[in-house]
């Protein structure tokens, strides 16, 4: 009863860091960097999903997604974040730029069958198509978050292939005024909660 007593206070202390963590929508600088990192089955996705619901409710937009190991799509640790950001903006009627979503849409079906693009020339080479989309993701965040505060998450990143990881590092160089919080498995004997920058 002890030890289930300090893993809750453990618990509610880095609960109150992630959500103390995310910067104000006029912050500038690169985005927050959160890493949950610790052996299976010791609360990493449970810490993220209550994070999400509490910042939910604080009016923070929390946009969530996790890895599959047996996934068999590209850029899959963004996926889920990718429909997400589609269903808002169809939600919402957001109008984004059409530049951004141009760059984007050939990389991520889901936006394609959202908005309406204005043609630009595709680039011949695919790395070249992927780090336009790479560059012109923080941009689209930055619309769809629309002066509220933005929290990215991300389960399992551990199943990331090479492409979500390339994303990931062009969001972080941004200037997106963001928390991003990235949970993992590795051989800790515990899960540890660490701010990354």
């Amino acid at each position: 009863a002890l030890d289930q007593k300090s893993q809750h206070i453990k618990q509610e202390a880095e609960l109150a860091q992630l959500l103390a963590a995310i910067p104000a929508p006029e912050v500038t600088g690169a985005p927050a960097l959160v890493l949950l990192h610790g052996p299976p089955g010791h609360g990493k996705s449970a810490l993220l999903a209550r994070f999400a619901a509490d910042a939910r409710a604080t009016d923070v937009l929390v946009l969530a997604g996790r890895t599959y190991q047996h996934a068999q799509i590209p850029f899959k640790a963004l996926d889920e974040i990718i429909d997400e950001i589609a269903r808002l903006v169809a939600r919402e009627q957001l109008g984004v730029a059409a530049t951004d979503t141009a760059d984007l849409t050939p990389v991520f079906a889901a936006l394609a069958r959202t908005v309406s693009p204005v043609p630009t020339a595709t680039p011949r080479d695919p790395a070249e198509q992927r780090r336009r989309a790479a560059r012109a993701l923080p941009r689209l965040l930055a619309q769809v978050a629309r002066g509220r505060r933005l929290a990215i998450v991300l389960d399992d990143l551990h199943w990331a292939d090479d492409d979500s990881a390339a994303f990931l590092v062009e969001l972080l160089r941004s200037p997106l005024p963001a928390l991003i919080v990235a949970a993992f498995r590795d051989a800790s004997p515990e899960t540890v909660c660490v701010q990354a920058r």
